[in-house]
């Protein structure tokens, strides 16, 4: 008896072991993740691990060629470290693996895309793929005091409204595990994971963790812009939406026709992006440009190529006096009319 359980005990871990020889060369490439990521504390958030540099082929279909996930020594996606403030205009892009850019190199994200537009802006990369809303609200308020953007731009994915992507150690050291948990979600969880994201529970969640993000922000005299990748996820979070709260306050306003500087801060960009056939179910590298060009256009008030509000000027950045309330737009109209003034 002993030696057939001996034996049985054997086979497995011989199967267990050839399993995650094997797997990492089979689609989908999900051991990707235990390259790129990194717990930073016991509640099973992860962070990019700085210093990463990862070629990419692709997880679910080919990518040809392969791109090159790099992660600078801050930990987000760049080639080199974000050095302070400079006389550019500095936006600080969050989300999940959209603004992370799954499927293209670094020059084709829209951030990088963004720059090329107009040179004096800045575009700092903070997306983290998998991240759900809160995810991205922790986020923030991690990095936004560090690198002093000018301002927030939040890429909100349908997925956001997800229940944290929590990765243990041990799957993350897995290969086979990984596999168990994808196929757990989206062979078996998929269909309450469609369901639940119109519910209006998670959808609640969503807006709370825009109101969120925007009231950090507005502490620290930060804009903030939320560009809406479905208009259906803007539309559910803004009537599931807490009185008082910011998404509240964008809804009436657009209720009522009366519009405001808190209204021009939402953007819904799926018009512009349908017509792009996804890549590793992925925005492609043609779709990045599309959305440079409406966030610029959203961010400067102007068509062409500026993706920097009319006026602004950094000279004035570290004197624009706190205010406690009041809109991105407001902030960004005091800091304009400080840069007339100051130019006069």
């Amino acid at each position: 008896m002993f030696h057939r359980l001996l034996l049985v005990a054997s086979a497995l871990v011989i199967a267990l072991v050839a399993a995650e020889i094997v797997l990492p060369l089979v689609p989908p490439h999900l051991g990707t993740m235990q390259r790129i990521v990194h717990h930073v504390d016991k509640s099973g958030n992860y962070y990019l691990k700085p210093g990463a540099e990862v070629p990419f082929s692709g997880m679910f279909e080919s990518i040809s060629p392969a791109v090159m996930w790099q992660v600078n020594r801050q930990g987000f996606r760049a080639a080199a470290d974000a050095g302070p403030p400079s006389d550019r205009f500095r936006i600080s892009t969050y989300g999940d693996s959209e603004t992370f850019g799954w499927s293209v190199a670094l020059d084709d994200t829209f951030q990088r895309r963004m720059e090329s537009l107009d040179p004096a802006v800045e575009v700092l990369n903070f997306g983290i793929p998998g991240y759900n809303a809160e995810n991205v609200a922790d986020r923030v308020e991690a990095t936004l005091s560090t690198y002093s953007p000018d301002m927030l731009l939040y890429l909100v994915n349908k997925n956001d409204v997800d229940l944290p992507n929590d990765i243990s150690d041990a799957v993350l050291s897995s290969d086979l595990l990984l596999r168990l948990r994808f196929f757990y979600q989206v062979a078996l969880s998929k269909p309450w994971r469609q369901t639940m994201r119109r519910s209006p529970e998670r959808l609640a969640f969503l807006a709370a963790q825009i109101d969120r993000i925007e009231r950090y922000a507005q502490q620290r005299r930060v804009p903030v812009m939320f560009a809406f990748m479905k208009g259906y996820t803007w539309e559910g979070a803004a009537e599931q939406a807490q009185p008082g709260g910011f998404v509240a306050k964008v809804r009436d306003a657009r209720a009522t026709a009366g519009g405001n500087d808190d209204a021009a801060r939402i953007v819904i960009v799926d018009d512009d992006l349908r017509a792009f056939p996804r890549i590793d179910d992925h925005l492609p590298r043609e779709a990045h440009a599309v959305l440079a060009q409406r966030l610029c256009t959203a961010i400067s008030g102007a068509a062409g190529e500026a993706c920097v509000p009319a006026r602004w000027s950094a000279a004035r950045r570290e004197t624009v006096p706190r205010i406690a309330s009041g809109s991105a737009g407001a902030l960004l109209a005091e800091r304009a009319s400080l840069s007339g003034r100051e130019a006069k």
